[in-house]
């Protein structure tokens, strides 16, 4: 079983003594929820708080926490699973037909691979994330558009369809 960082520990095992609800939504980025009564609910990464603008930027850099909250919400996203064998993922291509593997933390579409449909794909997608993060992704592949939305104060802000680079004629 995975332990959350000291510092995170500490404030768990504080709210506790104060009877406020914790939810572990992530014990290896030591990632929680605390519910203190007074209606409120704070998310807690680290010692780093939503009362922290800070907290944004550590949710987006986190793919599985990201996933996590917007299914919460009632956003709907691509069934997704850390890969902890190539057996695993196989199984998991196996039943998703066309899959992408990506760093669990990084940026700018850095070691994702995409359109995967063979176990060497497969193979050679997973040897070039690794060297992005200690943890890899495998996940279901969704056709659609690449959609980023930016929230401010819990106001949308602004969006922007990304596509990718495309070249017409010579």
């Amino acid at each position: 079983m995975l332990q959350l960082r000291l510092s995170t520990q500490l404030i768990v095992d504080e709210a506790k003594r104060r009877n406020w609800p914790v939810d572990i939504i992530d014990a290896s980025q030591s990632f929680v929820r605390i519910h203190p009564h007074n209606g409120e609910t704070i998310l807690l990464k680290s010692v780093i708080s939503s009362k922290s603008n800070a907290l944004a930027a550590q949710i987006a850099d986190f793919k599985n926490i990201t996933a996590y909250l917007a299914n919460e919400n009632g956003i709907s996203t691509p069934h997704t699973e850390e890969v902890v064998s190539l057996t695993q993922a196989i199984s998991f291509m196996n039943k998703h037909t066309r899959v992408v593997v990506k760093p669990l933390a990084a940026a700018h579409s850095n070691g994702v691979t995409i359109d995967i449909t063979g176990e060497e794909q497969l193979r050679a997608a997973l040897l070039h994330a690794q060297p992005h993060s200690k943890t890899t992704l495998i996940q279901q592949q969704v056709d659609g558009m690449d959609i980023r939305l930016l929230f401010i104060g819990k106001r949308f802000a602004a969006g922007a369809a990304r596509e990718s680079a495309s070249v017409t004629g010579d």
